[in-house]
């Protein structure tokens, strides 16, 4: 048994024991969708959502679960509902603009990426997807300035070999798979970060 799926025994006895335990509820959900079982990430993230409707966490990883899906529209939705509750979450704004890329409403995916940046200046992933945003719309000098700040060495990279994170789950880890072809927008959205874990039941505490 591996890691993910020790974890998620463990939240599932959790569960067992407290059936509304809202921060479990969206943990599996995380588990579940790193296990690419992503019907059943969404139905534990939404179960999260009927306790606690306005968890940002939740509805990211939702968003990102219906993306997965290739439900797009259901994904936007859920995306906006978050911004609706918090205007500057960075990760709902890049994975909304990944979202919005897979509609082809470009313009819309680089309105979105740039909130994100004017949000977190120096997110890599947001950096990543505005450049590539700007080149698909042929704005190929701004695209070169937003590749070289989000190299994983922190130096200029030469024009013939920009790069993105290529189309897998952020899972948090420090590996990172990059390829040198032509840019182009991650196909799945970034993971949101595990849920705060509840302290003797009472006040939760920040995992990193």
């Amino acid at each position: 048994m591996g890691r993910r799926e020790e974890a998620l025994a463990s939240y599932n006895g959790a569960l067992d024991l407290q059936p509304y335990h809202v921060e479990a509820l969206y943990n599996r959900g995380v588990v579940l969708h790193k296990l690419r079982r992503f019907d059943e990430a969404l139905a534990s993230y939404d179960a999260a959502l009927v306790l606690r409707p306005d968890y940002p966490e939740a509805l990211v990883g939702r968003g990102a679960a219906l993306h997965d899906r290739g439900r797009f529209d259901a994904a936007l939705r859920s995306y906006d509902r978050v911004i609706a509750l918090c205007p500057d979450y960075a990760e709902a704004l890049v994975n909304r603009g990944a979202t919005l890329h897979e509609l082809g409403r470009a313009d819309e995916a680089l309105k979105s990426f740039e909130r994100a940046l004017a949000a977190e200046p120096h997110n890599a992933e947001a950096l990543t997807n505005h450049g590539v945003a700007l080149r698909d719309l042929a704005r190929h000098d701004a695209a070169l300035a937003d590749h070289e700040p989000a190299s994983p060495c922190g130096r200029a990279r030469p024009r013939q070999s920009m790069t993105v994170a290529s189309p897998c789950i952020n899972s948090g880890d420090s590996s990172r798979h990059w390829r040198a072809t032509m840019p182009r927008l991650p196909r799945g959205p970034i993971m949101p970060r595990r849920s705060p874990i509840a302290r003797h039941a009472v006040r939760p505490e920040a995992v990193r």
